[in-house]
């Protein structure tokens, strides 16, 4: 990869959950590499379930589990141009993850 790499992080409050290098995009979605800090352990059962949510077609059980991660105040961040999303889906599968942003207008 170049100095280009788009990297962006998953916080919680200044706290750094994680890091995702992103690898891949398609439209608004992201595909990227995921390193998780020590911190992501707490948080590491919610991703889990999400991915089986995310192989199941059930509307009712995708929209609890965004509810449930919307509560935890999570954030990604773009350093680069100090960008924030407080609005996202993201999946995280062991050092993968898939996510799609959404900023305010």
């Amino acid at each position: 990869m170049t100095n280009d790499t788009d990297i962006w992080e998953l916080r919680h409050g200044e706290a750094l959950i994680g890091t995702l290098t992103i690898v891949d995009q398609d439209m608004f979605w992201y595909s990227a590499m995921f390193e998780p800090t020590p911190e992501y352990a707490a948080y590491r059962p919610i991703f889990e379930e999400g991915n089986r949510i995310r192989t199941a077609d059930d509307a009712d059980a995708f929209a609890a589990w965004q509810e449930k991660v919307r509560q935890l105040g999570l954030r990604l961040v773009r350093p680069r141009d100090q960008a924030v999303a407080g609005e996202f889906i993201l999946y995280i599968d062991g050092n993968e993850a898939d996510f799609r942003p959404r900023f305010d207008s």
